[in-house]
């Protein structure tokens, strides 16, 4: 959080709709600063729910890319008590397998809501290989192409030549 707070136990739902907001938004928005206090609606969804409401800017957050190819830092962060969702991943640094801390999580989540589902673990090195597989792929067979261009050009280079050479002999 680089001005304002962050979200704390108050921001939940019944509270006043909160939102923190990325440094590259608030520039965007409000130039000369300035934006804690201000308030901003979500214009994904235009519908009633939750997520369209008016909220109240409490903290501007540093940049950050949400995936490995974002390119957009204009972002939104709601509380996640405000705006609960069917799905929350979460990732958790660790010294130990996940395989370890797995089942106390599961238990300690069962206490809370019996119908919530803890899925299986990952890593963020697989997350990251999934989102780069495309893009990867897409790589690997442009280079191809290329190769293949280039030794195309090879040849035809070699054979200008050797007919230059065979017509001076």
């Amino acid at each position: 959080i680089r001005q304002g707070r962050g979200f704390i136990a108050a921001d939940r739902e019944g509270a006043e709709p909160v939102a923190i907001i990325s440094e590259t938004l608030a520039r965007r928005l409000w130039p000369e600063g300035g934006a804690i206090g201000q308030r901003i609606r979500p214009a994904e969804q235009a519908d009633r729910n939750v997520r369209s409401v008016w909220r109240t800017i409490v903290g501007v957050a540093r940049d950050a890319r949400q995936t490995h190819t974002d390119i957009d830092l204009n972002d939104i962060y709601l509380p996640f008590m405000q705006a609960p969702s069917r799905y929350a991943p979460l990732y958790f640094r660790t010294d130990r397998p996940a395989s370890v801390w797995l089942e106390t999580l599961r238990a300690t989540v069962a206490e809370q809501d019996r119908e919530v589902l803890v899925s299986g673990e990952t890593t963020l090195d697989r997350e990251a290989e999934k989102l780069l597989a495309a893009p990867r792929f897409l790589t690997a067979i442009l280079t191809s192409f290329a190769l293949f261009t280039a030794l195309l050009a090879a040849l035809g280079i070699y054979g200008v030549t050797a007919y230059a050479v065979q017509q001076r002999e």
